[in-house]
């Protein structure tokens, strides 16, 4: 498996550890692509859409 895969999954597991949620919320794949996750500006994007 992929090592982005890999930690997506990973991450995906402890969300569901912590949150107490349905792993089905957690999509099977990470919802952004590998350049928006290298990106260093990008989630600074994604917040200043939700303010």
């Amino acid at each position: 498996m992929e090592v982005r895969k890999q930690c997506y999954n990973d991450a995906r597991l402890l969300a569901v550890d912590e949150t107490e949620l349905d792993v089905a919320i957690f999509g099977e794949q990470s919802p952004f692509t590998p350049e928006q996750a290298l990106d260093p500006d990008f989630l600074a994007e994604v917040e200043k859409l939700n303010y």
